[in-house]
């Protein structure tokens, strides 16, 4: 069933009425594609989980935390989209298919080379906001370490004749040696776990006329807020451009620490573990470009185009280390 038989079914299904207008994909991700859509009953976002990537017990349980975190935040006056219930649930499913159904909320969405301070003030204090909203001090527990092969990603890229073959060559000493570091830095953070949003990025806020609203909550999930204020200090000041600005980054972090004092930490461990997920992730992506563990031949396309731009990202981010963890410092 194509997605435009699948939106008037689910149309049927919760009794909003005809479809008063041709549904408008407004984002479209990895694991899934958002639709506006006017009904009889109103207008409303509907994010379709590619079937894929939601398969399982283990991503609905995911899903379903998620879904508990929105709500938790917004019960603390945090703006955030929070999904509409249906029967007692939020997540529904359609024939083999899940979604979710937001009240859809006009407002723009700032490009990353247009933020300015005041963009950087409202999130920087935005996600403090969010930090504070559940604190907990975990105990000691041993990470275990990541086993990823770089080479022989490289050796079989070589062999396939994958387009991934020459960043991989030209960066693969940088690879294992920021992978070391990550691993050598695992088990060093502070055992702290705050509600963490994860992707915070400007794709991800839209600006209404009287507030930031938060959307794109797939990652949303309790971590290391030291991880997540990094990150997304990062995001706001340029870094995934390859094109850091310090002023927005300083303000950004003077923003989170406005009302709270800062911890001594060595950030050149938190620098380090923050390219866990993003390392994971690019091996997720390398397997969908060489079809590794059943990946389709759809996806090869696609898993190199992201693969090399989270390479590219990794490297950058490299460059930018040591003047950042100074700042911080």
């Amino acid at each position: 069933m194509d997605d435009m038989l699948y939106l008037k079914s689910i149309c049927e299904d919760l009794s909003f009425g005809s479809l008063l207008e041709v549904p408008d994909r407004i984002k479209k991700a990895l694991e899934y594609k958002v639709y506006k859509i006017v009904t009889e009953q109103g207008c409303f976002s509907i994010k379709i989980f590619n079937k894929e990537f939601v398969s399982d017990e283990k991503d609905i349980d995911r899903i379903k935390t998620t879904l508990t975190l929105e709500e938790q935040l917004k019960e603390h006056n945090i703006d955030i989209f929070v999904a509409n219930s249906y029967n007692g649930e939020k997540l529904q499913k359609s024939s083999d298919r899940y979604f979710l159904v937001y009240d859809f909320t006009t407002g723009k969405v700032i490009e990353s080379h247009n933020v300015l301070l005041e963009q950087c003030r409202v999130i920087g204090s935005l996600l403090s906001k969010i930090h504070n909203v559940y604190y907990k001090e975990r105990e000691k527990v041993t990470l275990p370490y990541m086993h990823i092969r770089w080479r022989k990603y490289l050796r079989l890229a070589e062999h396939k004749g994958s387009a991934l073959s020459k960043i991989l060559s030209e960066n693969i000493k940088k690879l294992e040696i920021i992978t070391e570091n990550c691993n050598n830095s695992l088990n060093h953070l502070p055992n702290i776990e705050t509600i963490c949003h994860n992707n915070l990025t400007c794709n991800n806020v839209l600006w209404t006329l009287n507030s930031a609203k938060i959307n794109g909550n797939e990652d949303l999930k309790y971590g290391n807020p030291y991880i997540d204020l990094l990150k997304t200090a990062l995001y706001w000041a340029g870094a995934k451009e390859y094109n850091i600005n310090y002023n927005l980054f300083n303000y950004f972090i003077k923003e989170y620490y406005k009302d709270k004092v800062r911890p001594k930490l060595d950030w050149s461990i938190v620098y380090s573990v923050m390219y866990k997920d993003m390392l994971k992730g690019l091996e997720r992506y390398i397997k969908m470009a060489l079809m590794i563990d059943n990946n389709k031949e759809k996806n090869k396309e696609k898993g190199e185009e992201l693969a090399e731009k989270l390479i590219k990202e990794i490297i950058y981010y490299n460059t930018i280390k040591d003047e950042i963890i100074s700042r911080l410092n």
